[in-house]
């Protein structure tokens, strides 16, 4: 095989990839055209890492999931340490050809982090009391709606479900709407019917529909800015903060976010 050719941006991709999750030497080289040797002594110059950095056209040309391999300082599973140094350096070649990539990388990251804690802190309770408040008391769309007593809305929950005052709400964990059955199972619930009749009248309870969104609040979102969010909940501590003050205090969710 000849080794005197230059490589393509392809090619040294591949290589990429295949130092970022373990690929096989021996393959990548057959596969470029190269014998392991050339390969491997090639891998040991930082010039060489440099150029399949130089190859990218951005760090995000490789994958999420490759990338974060790629980075991740622990070793892989069977991973050796030659391995591991081979795959930080490439890492750290990646990084000096792309400083504002992962500049503005690690601040959407820090906003993250921020937002994760104020929801977890904040924001959940914050719409759980809306939420209830708003099963008590009517949402804004049912006030805009004329259903100004608890008779008439609930005549149009169970027929039409209700909309609540938020567009997506907080990731999974506060939908737009509720269907005309979920509406069904909480009156049931109030009415005093037992769980297992709620189960065969409407395939589950209250208590099914509780567990399931206190499984999911345990298992918190880590990325937030990532989901389905209404684009008017606070996103700082210091906003969540607020925002959980002004609804104790009474506000509703329409109060809080109109516009000056």
């Amino acid at each position: 095989m000849s080794n005197k050719r230059t490589l393509t941006k392809p090619e040294l991709l591949e290589i990429a990839r295949a130092i970022a999750t373990g690929g096989n030497v021996i393959e990548i080289a057959g596969r470029i055209g190269v014998d392991r040797t050339t390969l491997s002594g090639w891998m040991k110059n930082d010039n060489f890492l440099g150029q399949i950095a130089a190859a990218m056209p951005s760090p995000a040309v490789l994958g999420e999931d490759v990338l974060e391999r790629l980075r991740d300082w622990q070793y892989h599973d069977g991973e050796r340490e030659s391995a591991r140094n081979l795959r930080l350096r490439l890492w750290q070649a990646v990084r000096r050809a792309f400083p504002t990539h992962f500049a503005a990388a690690e601040e959407d990251a820090e906003r993250n982090r921020e937002c994760a804690q104020a929801d977890q802190l904040y924001t959940v309770e914050a719409l759980t009391i809306l939420e209830d408040r708003g099963w008590k008391h009517g949402t804004a769309d049912e006030r805009a709606q004329g259903l100004t007593t608890a008779k008439r809305r609930k005549a149009y929950r169970l027929q039409h479900g209700l909309k609540w005052d938020w567009n997506d709400g907080l990731g999974c964990y506060f939908d737009e709407r509720w269907g005309a059955t979920r509406c069904a199972v909480r009156y049931a619930d109030e009415d005093g019917m037992s769980d297992e009749e709620q189960r065969q009248r409407y395939g589950y309870s209250e208590r099914d529909a509780a567990s399931h969104t206190q499984e999911e609040l345990a298992e918190t979102n880590t990325r937030p800015l990532a989901t389905n969010r209404d684009p008017r909940l606070p996103i700082t501590l210091a906003e969540a903060r607020a925002f959980l003050e002004s609804v104790k205090g009474g506000a509703d969710f329409a109060q809080i976010f109109s516009p000056a």
